[in-house]
C-alpha cells in the first residue's frame, strides 16, 4: 500500500526490517536483529535515448523510461516474488506476487556524462498468502530442477528482464515517432 514520494525515514526503516504496520522483520541472533536490507535491480536506458532526453531535451524519453522500467518491475513481481514456508515438515516456496519497490531516477553516470537509469531497491520482504510477511525465499538447497529463491530468479532471468525492459522503451520510443535501429 506504500505509493508516492519515498519518505527517508520510512525508506530506512523498510531497510531494516521494520513495516509500516509494526511488523520487524528478521532472525534474532546472539541478541540482535538480522535482516538482509533488499536488493538494488538497475535499469539503463540505452546512450542515445539518455543523450536525446537530457542534451536533446525530450523528456517524453524519461517519461518512457519510467513506464518501461515500470513494466518490467510488474513482470518481476509476477513471477519472482517468492516466499519460503514449511508445510508438512518439508520447505517449499510460494509465489507471493507482491514486492516493495523504492524507485531512484538518475541522469549521470559516474563519470558525469548523460546517463538515464533507475536504480529499484526491492526490499526483502513479501506477504504469504496466509497474510504473514516474510523475507523474500533464497534457494539454499542444492539440487534442484527449478530455479526458486527471489535472487536467484532474478539472476537466472536477467538477461530476459533486460530485454523485457528494452522491449518495452522501444515500443514507448516508437510511440514517439522516434525510429528504432538494431545494431
Amino acid at each position: 500500500g506504500l505509493t508516492g514520494f519515498v519518505e527517508p525515514k520510512q525508506f530506512e526503516a523498510l531497510l531494516q526490517g521494520q513495516l509500516p504496520n509494526g511488523i520487524q522483520m528478521g532472525k534474532r541472533v546472539d541478541g540482535e536483529i538480522k535482516h538482509r536490507p533488499g536488493y538494488d535491480l538497475t535499469f539503463n536506458a540505452p546512450k542515445s535515448v539518455s543523450l536525446v532526453a537530457f542534451v536533446g531535451g525530450d523528456k517524453r524519453l524519461i517519461e518512457a523510461h519510467k513506464a518501461a522500467v515500470q513494466r518490467t518491475l510488474d513482470y518481476v513481481e509476477s513471477t519472482c516474488a517468492q516466499a519460503r514456508i514449511k508445510k508438512d515438515g518439508e520447505m517449499h516456496f510460494e509465489n507471493t506476487g507482491n514486492l516493495i519497490f523504492a524507485t531512484f531516477l538518475q541522469d549521470l553516470s559516474r563519470a558525469l556524462d548523460p546517463h538515464l537509469h533507475t536504480h529499484c531497491v526491492t526490499m526483502n520482504a513479501t506477504k504469504r498468502q496466509d497474510g504473514l510477511w516474510r523475507a523474500l525465499a533464497s534457494n539454499l538447497y542444492e539440487g534442484k530442477s527449478q530455479v526458486e529463491g527471489f535472487w536467484e530468479r532474478v539472476r537466472h532471468y536477467q538477461r530476459y528482464l533486460g530485454m523485457i525492459y528494452r522491449t518495452e522503451l522501444a515500443y514507448e520510443v516508437k510511440q514517439l515517432g522516434y525510429d528504432i535501429e538494431k545494431k
